[in-house]
């Protein structure tokens, strides 16, 4: 009964998770402006969508008293030094850690937008390249919130935040080398973005 339980809730939480990354990818192919490849679609949709879901995942790393609640809800923290009831209560180093590697967060998911919408449009082969820039400011912009700031403020505090999102952080640059490496090496996309009038 256990191993048949087990494996109804992975085979709803993948079927779920399958669908709600399948759905957008149809809706962006297809409908609107319409894209011609699949692929394309696909980069745009972990662009739009999962990314900035990522990022959102690395607030709970850099802000963890903001998921304990009043009463420490039972939850466990990645740094028991960081454990407030309300950010007025730490100290101005660590509010300043928090808001810059929110901001920088925050700005990340508005890069990724951006790229997607880029890569969206399809209007000129300048586009692209400034697609690629946006993703990879992203990626900077990323590393330096949620790996560099932690260290530089915090110190020895700051390890435990950088630690714990490691493997996300890792996983966000895996990802957008993967979505680069699709777009440079497909030769289909280039195609679908035209050169402008001076570039001919």
């Amino acid at each position: 009964m256990e191993e048949s339980s087990f494996f109804n809730y992975w085979f709803t939480f993948f079927f779920a998770l399958g669908f709600c990354f399948w759905f957008p990818m149809y809706v962006v192919k297809t409908r609107g402006k319409g894209l011609p490849d699949w692929g394309l679609a696909c980069c745009i949709v972990l662009l739009f969508l999962f990314l900035p879901l990522l990022s959102l995942s690395f607030i709970r790393d850099v802000f963890p008293a903001l998921w304990l609640g009043v009463e420490n809800g039972g939850l466990d923290a990645v740094n028991t030094d960081m454990l407030s009831e309300s950010l007025s209560q730490m100290s101005t180093l660590e509010q300043t850690c928090i808001g810059l590697s929110v901001l920088g967060i925050i700005g990340s998911m508005i890069l990724n937008g951006f790229s997607a919408w880029m890569l969206y449009t399809r209007r000129v082969r300048r586009g692209l390249l400034t697609a690629f820039r946006l993703m990879w400011i992203s990626a900077l912009v990323i590393v330096v919130s949620v790996g560099v700031l932690p260290l530089i403020l915090l110190g020895a505090q700051g390890f435990d935040l950088v630690r714990q999102s490691a493997l996300a952080l890792a996983g966000y640059v895996v990802l957008l080398l993967g979505i680069t490496a699709y777009l440079k090496t497909n030769k289909n996309i280039a195609s679908y973005y035209p050169l402008e009038r001076d570039d001919k």
